[in-house]
C-alpha cells in the first residue's frame, strides 16, 4: 500500500480526460483513482470498525447515534453501518483534491466525507445533494458491486413547494469496480441506487465545494474548524440581520460551537441532519 503510487494513479488516469469532459457532462468516471491495496486495506479497516462500534453500542459503553465510531441511524438508509468524517476518510478526502481538481478543471474546497457498508436490500432513492456536496466523488472500497445511477437532464428531480418530486428516467448506469471514483456535481444531477441484491457493497462519498463559489469559505471543512471533526462542531449559520433600508445582510461568522456542548454521555446534542444526501 503505496500513497504516493496512488497519487501517481490518479495522475495518470487523469491525464486521460479532459476537464471539458466533466464541464460537459457534470460527472466523470475515474478508473483505478487509487490502488486495489490501498482499497482493500481501507476496506478491511472499516468493516473492522464497524464491528467494534457494534459492541460498543452493544455493551451501552456509547450512544447509539455516536460519530466516533460510526452509527445505524442515518434515515436516509436506515439500519445501515454509516460513518460522518471518519479520520482515515477525511485523509482521503485531502490526499485525492489535487487530481480531482486537474479532472474538473476546478479549484475545490474539502468539505466532508462520509462512507457506508451497504446490506441487502438497501435502496437509495432518487434525490439531490445538499451544498456541501457541489462537487462530489463516490469511490468503491471493496464487497459486492452495486451501481448508481446520474440523471444527466439537471432539470430532471427537484424541489416543487418544498417537497422534493424525482424525476422517473432510466438514467445512466454507472458501475464502479474497488478503487475506481465517480466525480459528479450532486446538487444538480439526480442520482440514486436501485435495491440491493447483495451485501457489503462499502464506498465512501468525498464531497467537495467549487473554491469561487459565494459560500465556499463558510462551507470549508462543512462548517468545522478542520477535519475530521463530528458534525457537533459545525457552525450554524445565523439568521439574516434586517437593517433599516431593509437590506439583509448574511453574516458568516457564527458564534463557535465547542466540545462543552456534547453530553457526558457521547450524546449529541445537535443530531445529525437527515440525510447527507449521498
Amino acid at each position: 500500500m503505496n500513497l504516493d503510487q496512488t497519487h501517481k494513479n490518479l495522475e495518470e488516469e487523469s491525464n486521460l480526460h479532459s476537464s471539458s469532459d466533466f464541464e460537459k457532462n457534470r460527472y466523470l468516471v475515474i478508473r483505478g483513482a487509487i490502488s486495489t491495496d490501498l482499497a482493500e486495506f481501507i476496506y478491511t479497516y472499516f468493516a473492522n470498525k464497524r464491528l467494534v462500534a457494534k459492541a460498543l453500542i452493544d455493551n451501552k459503553i456509547i450512544a447509539a447515534n455516536n460519530e466516533y465510531f460510526g452509527n445505524w441511524t442515518d434515515t436516509q438508509i436506515p439500519n445501515t453501518y454509516s460513518h460522518y468524517s471518519d479520520i482515515a476518510m477525511e485523509t482521503l478526502l485531502q490526499k485525492v483534491k489535487p487530481v480531482m481538481e486537474k479532472a474538473t478543471g476546478i479549484k475545490l474546497v474539502e468539505t466532508y466525507s462520509y462512507a457506508r457498508i451497504y446490506k441487502k436490500g438497501d435502496t437509495l432513492h432518487r434525490h439531490k445533494d445538499r451544498l456541501s456536496c457541489e462537487i462530489s466523488t463516490t469511490l468503491n472500497l471493496g464487497g459486492s458491486a452495486w451501481s448508481i445511477f446520474l440523471e444527466p437532464d439537471s432539470a430532471k428531480g427537484g424541489l416543487i413547494d418544498g417537497k422534493y418530486v424525482a424525476g422517473n428516467t432510466a438514467g445512466v448506469e454507472i458501475k464502479l469496480e474497488p478503487g475506481d471514483m465517480l466525480i459528479y456535481r450532486g446538487c444538480e444531477l439526480e442520482h440514486w441506487r436501485e435495491p440491493y441484491e447483495s451485501d457489503g457493497c462499502t464506498q465512501v462519498f468525498l464531497h467537495y465545494n467549487n473554491a469561487t463559489s459565494p459560500h465556499a469559505e463558510e462551507n470549508r471543512f462543512d462548517r468545522r474548524p478542520y477535519l475530521g471533526l463530528p458534525s457537533i462542531f459545525r457552525k450554524k449559520p445565523e439568521p439574516p440581520k434586517i437593517l433599516e433600508n431593509s437590506e439583509v445582510v448574511f453574516t458568516t461568522s457564527p458564534k463557535p460551537t465547542t466540545p462543552s456542548t456534547i453530553k457526558a454521555n457521547n450524546e449529541i446534542n445537535s443530531p445529525i441532519p437527515k440525510s447527507f444526501g449521498l
